[in-house]
């Protein structure tokens, strides 16, 4: 079943005891922004995920932006939020889905079945004209055992040793050759890596492409093994991971520290066009 739902989908699912919407807002720069928002307004019933917060581990040296939590500190979190192991999450922020993305995939890593992602997020539910609540949401605790997928994950001396396993860099062109780079010290692109700008998988609206376009769209990449996806540090990527599920292909797995981790060692080499 896609992962991708639509906003009046939600809202019907939403009605159950065992849905959880979970508001993954999130602004870099502005580190109270996705908290502070959530507050103001929110789907019913949302509990709030912070990326750095929550969604990320502590950033250490030679180490990318967003490190991932460990498992077992993640489940505790989600066991906080009151999510439990057979409830179905709904995620959504309000910048064209990386956040959203990024939990959704955690929630796979964690083994979970039943996660979705709201098709526009925040912005088509209130286009659509559904109604949102202010306050905190505080959910019962709940038992969380997860039951880790690992072979979603790649290091980074899996990406130094493929082979022919395709590379994604799911930044932007200008990032990806070296034109720009406004985040990382290092501009450029890991060796032999395509660029497939993560946003290109979304609709001039901000809304996922259909399934057809999208395996029209990667088509060079059905009968591949396996599929390596990075971007900055490992957020905008799962955007682009969870397109290629819709397209079919499975075999996708995150380099998670990605381009931000690459580049503290200086030793790995770095290309630019």
């Amino acid at each position: 079943m896609s992962i991708i739902c639509s906003p009046e989908w939600a809202e019907k699912m939403l009605k159950r005891d065992d849905v959880v919407a979970v508001d993954c807002r999130f602004k870099l720069g502005d580190p109270n922004y996705g908290y502070e928002a959530y507050v103001e307004g929110h789907l019913p019933g949302a509990v709030h995920m912070d990326l750095e917060r929550e969604m990320s581990g502590v950033v250490a040296k030679n180490m990318g932006r967003h490190p991932l939590p460990s498992p077992r500190k993640f489940a505790s979190t989600i066991s906080e939020k009151g999510i439990g192991l057979h409830d179905s999450v709904i995620a959504y922020d309000d910048q064209l889905s990386p956040m959203a993305c990024r939990f959704a995939w955690m929630m796979k890593w964690l083994g979970h079945v039943e996660v979705y992602v709201i098709d526009g997020g925040l912005n088509a539910w209130l286009l659509d004209g559904y109604s949102v609540e202010s306050g905190v949401v505080n959910r019962k605790q709940a038992m969380y055992t997860p039951s880790t997928k690992d072979d979603l994950l790649v290091d980074v001396e899996d990406v130094k040793g493929r082979q022919e396993t395709p590379l994604i860099d799911s930044r932007a062109y200008e990032r990806y050759i070296g034109k720009e780079e406004p985040i990382d010290p290092v501009a450029g692109h890991i060796p032999g890596a395509i660029c497939m700008d993560w946003k290109n998988v979304l609709d001039e609206r901000g809304r996922w492409k259909s399934k057809e376009a999208l395996q029209s769209q990667f088509r060079s990449l059905h009968n591949e093994r396996e599929v390596i996806v990075y971007c900055g540090s490992g957020v905008t990527a799962t955007v682009n991971i969870i397109a290629l599920w819709e397209a079919g292909v499975k075999q996708v797995k995150l380099y998670s520290g990605s381009f931000s981790h690459w580049i503290t060692d200086f030793e790995r080499p770095v290309e630019r066009c």
